[in-house]
């Protein structure tokens, strides 16, 4: 009976045993499916963190080349070195930073003078004889490296970043930061490279326009220079001309002096002839005076005028040389609003070279038309011997003739129109003669 008892309890143990064990299984299946539950939440709440955190990357890093490009619109150095500046202290720590340029001597030059630069002013020779600026242009990218100035008291990193184009160096961006160079991620780092090419690209092309425009000041400088000298160089050649128009009325005064010393003739009759052609000698001598005068004015001029002022200059001398002048004017006067001499100066030239094309005679053709209601048309044709097709792209640029002679006549002639803001231009056939032709602006004259 005992037995039998102990039986039971037995039995009912086991049994007891076993459906702790399915409990026990079902809690533990219970856990790890919680266990996976959380682990697939942890998963997906890191995944959506990476998200974030890269999508707040994406977003910082566009706004420093946002800010880059902001800062490439600056229209100053200063403003360039100041905006940067600030840019790389919030984003970089900086203490201090700025912008170097090679001078002429080649040494490197802080586009601003800022207080903020002293150490980096120092530290720049320091790089140059250490030769990391060398190695930085040899990498040609933004390089952060340690400070390696043992006299420095804080050992802050450098930030470099080169400027150059064409392989050419033009100078580079200095900074000094209070993080280390190994704290800086190789991605952030390739966002300040790229923030650096925005703004040094910029500011590169603003000094070179800026050097652009100091070299075309003096370039202009030394155009008027030249323009002046080589008018006065040219005058010689044109007061020869001139001082040869003169002796055909000092002639003519001459006999009838004579005449009137011989009592031959109407004295009053010959008195109008010598007044008359002493007139002419004054006009022509005030002519070469006014020929040299470079102090001249801008005036209104009406070019029909001023053509035909011009060819009674030169009309004795030319038809001396068998050769015929034909004009050709519009019906309504032309105004153009121009240095009155200039413009002469260069008629003088063209209608001299047209002579000198016809040694043996011809004919020189001269028009002058509106050509729009802003622009009027003079053209010079001559019947000479042309000129040759290899010497067209010299034909406005200083050359030497056959004979060794500087030909400048024309490269005046054209710095003179286009200081005019007109155009001159050339047809030309060899063995059957040239043209040249005029565009200048018409003046309001309302």
């Amino acid at each position: 009976m005992a037995d039998r008892r102990k039986y039971k309890i037995s039995e009912h143990n086991e049994e007891q045993k076993f459906n702790l064990s399915i409990e026990q299984k079902e809690y533990i299946e219970t856990l790890e499916n919680t266990i996976d539950y959380l682990k697939n939440e942890i998963e997906r709440f890191k995944s959506d963190t990476n998200k974030i955190e890269l999508y707040q990357k994406h977003h910082y890093y566009q706004n420093l080349i946002n800010s880059a490009i902001d800062i490439s619109l600056c229209v100053s150095d200063r403003e360039f070195a100041d905006k940067t500046h600030k840019l790389f202290v919030q984003n970089a720590s900086a203490i201090e930073s700025n912008f170097y340029f090679y001078d002429k001597n080649g040494e490197l030059k802080p586009i601003s003078t800022s207080e903020t630069s002293v150490f980096l002013d120092n530290y720049i020779y320091h790089l140059e004889e250490q030769g990391i600026l060398d190695w930085i242009f040899e990498q040609n990218c933004f390089k952060a490296i340690p400070n390696f100035d043992e006299t420095a008291i804080k050992q802050n990193s450098i930030l470099i970043f080169p400027i150059a184009r064409n392989e050419k160096r033009f100078g580079v961006f200095l900074a000094s930061t209070i993080l280390q160079h190994d704290a800086i991620e190789e991605e952030l780092i390739i966002v300040f490279q790229n923030t650096l090419q925005i703004i040094s690209s910029a500011l590169l092309n603003l000094i070179l326009l800026k050097q652009i425009e100091e070299i075309s000041n003096k370039f202009n400088v030394l155009n008027s220079q030249l323009l002046n000298t080589s008018i006065l160089m040219s005058v010689g050649e044109i007061s020869g001309v001139v001082a040869r128009e003169m002796d055909s009325p000092i002639n003519i005064i001459k006999a009838n002096v004579n005449l009137i010393a011989r009592s031959i003739g109407n004295i009053e009759r010959r008195a109008e002839i010598i007044q008359s052609n002493i007139e002419r000698i004054e006009y022509l001598n005030g002519f070469i005076k006014n020929l040299i005068n470079a102090s001249e004015a801008k005036e209104i001029i009406i070019l029909q005028d001023l053509i035909k002022e011009t060819i009674s200059i030169l009309q004795h001398q030319i038809e001396n040389k068998d050769v015929k002048i034909i004009t050709s004017f519009d019906n309504e006067n032309i105004f153009c609003e121009c240095y009155r001499n200039q413009i002469q100066h260069v008629l003088l030239n063209i209608l001299l070279n047209a002579r000198d094309a016809m040694p043996n005679g011809g004919t020189i053709t001269i028009g002058c038309f509106k050509q729009s209601d802003k622009k009027a048309s003079i053209s010079i044709a001559d019947t000479g011997e042309g000129i040759a097709e290899e010497d067209f792209q010299n034909i406005f640029e200083p050359h030497f003739t056959e004979k060794e002679k500087l030909a400048i006549n024309l490269y005046i002639s054209k710095l003179i129109i286009n200081n005019h803001k007109g155009r001159i231009s050339f047809a030309s056939e060899f063995g059957k003669g040239t043209t040249f032709r005029i565009v200048l602006p018409i003046a309001k004259t309302e």
